[in-house]
């Protein structure tokens, strides 16, 4: 990931030119399209799912593949940049309490962002991928900044979707690796099991997405923000 940050006259010009060169982006794309923060991502899109969705062609059009895309870059992009409020409640059998994890965006970038750029696509066999680059305003640079600090925790989640639910259970797969990555976060440093966890996360890059067995595995790293850890209360 090219993180979210200005860059000098010189090093936007090269990039620009290493962009083109190495043919990741549009010819139009130029320095000035670069001034500023950015954020990239590539994605991938199946043209030939093994299961049809409802209202959806088959295969995909590359109109409709782009569009999946763009909506999978709207969930990652927005949570790269503003994150997400999160509520997770561990599941305990012993005290019949269910599991809960509660993913909340804390803002999104709307549909239609002329700053969301498809750079390129390229096809392999039946999977279309796009690289995608959101430029950042400046109120938007400062979210990015704040995410980037240090006093943030990193952890790093697993997550699974299954494979035959589509699109939809991509998305479940990264909410699944976001909750796996804060899980894992706690359980190396709260030793009795908590009532409540409360708080923010952010993704620190792109999710990583793979199909195994049928599956949708997803890996990603997230930066934390814990507001609240609400222990059970003992008589």
């Amino acid at each position: 990931m090219l993180r979210g940050r200005a860059l000098p006259r010189a090093s936007l010009a090269l990039l620009a030119g290493l962009l083109l060169s190495a043919g990741l982006a549009e010819p139009s794309l130029s320095a000035q399209d670069l001034r500023g923060g950015f954020l990239v991502a590539d994605l991938w899109c199946d043209l030939e799912p093994m299961v049809q969705q409802p209202g959806q062609s088959y295969p995909l059009s590359r109109e409709a593949a782009i569009t999946q895309i763009l909506k999978e870059a709207q969930f990652v992009f927005s949570g790269m940049l503003y994150g997400f409020d999160f509520v997770y409640r561990p599941g305990d059998p012993a005290r019949e309490v269910a599991g809960l994890f509660k993913l909340t965006p804390v803002a999104e970038i709307p549909w239609g962002d002329p700053q969301l750029r498809v750079l390129q696509t390229r096809t392999d066999g039946s999977r279309l991928t796009a690289s995608l680059l959101y430029s950042l305003a400046p109120f938007q640079e400062r979210w990015k900044q704040s995410w980037d600090s240090n006093i943030f925790p990193t952890a790093t989640g697993r997550g699974v979707g299954h494979y035959y639910g589509g699109f939809p259970q991509k998305l479940a797969s990264y909410r699944d690796a976001i909750k796996e990555a804060i899980r894992g976060y706690l359980r190396a440093r709260v030793y009795n099991r908590p009532r409540e966890v409360a708080g923010e996360v952010a993704l620190a890059g792109p999710p990583s997405t793979a199909i195994e067995s049928g599956e949708f595995i997803t890996t990603l790293t997230v930066k934390l923000k814990i507001d609240r850890i609400e222990p059970y209360r003992v008589f």
